[in-house]
């Protein structure tokens, strides 16, 4: 194997490694939540049961919450991207900035708050984070772990 090839395989494992703690401290974040509701529903609130239930992402307005959303936004073109081009290391780039961007998010901003609405608004956030995470690394061809 090249020299190339050796830094690139290297870099996927400490990315598989790194993105995969997030990936299980985002997991267990939410089953924790989930627990304390009775259910699984952490991508919406309704104040009243006879409500519509509405979207939280509104909520979502810290520089950290922005730039994790903006890196979100993006992963179907990341997708397309790589696809069009035969070149994964294009996904391994982006997973490696979004668990970076979750990283100072979840650094920077307290999760569970006194404003149910906002706490709900940021498990919806590390939900879909998790999600995207746990998508990309499988279309590398691995698992996020459930615990690290």
């Amino acid at each position: 194997m090249d020299k190339k090839k050796t830094e690139i395989l290297i870099t996927v494992c400490l990315l598989i490694i790194f993105v995969g703690a997030v990936a299980s401290g985002a997991k267990a974040m939410l089953k924790k939540k989930q627990g304390e509701k009775g259910d699984a529903s952490v991508f919406s609130v309704s104040a009243n049961d006879k409500k519509q239930k509405r979207p939280l992402f509104p909520l979502l307005v810290q520089p950290q919450e922005l730039d994790l959303l903006k890196a979100l936004a993006i992963f179907p073109g990341v997708i397309a991207s790589c696809a069009e081009s035969l070149e994964p290391c294009g996904l391994v780039s982006y997973l490696q900035a979004l668990a970076n961007k979750f990283h100072h998010f979840y650094d920077k901003q307290r999760v569970i708050t006194e404003d149910v609405d906002l706490t709900e608004a940021r498990l919806a956030l590390i939900g879909v984070t998790m999600t995207v995470l746990a998508t990309g690394l499988g279309l590398l061809g691995v698992s996020a772990p459930d615990k690290m």
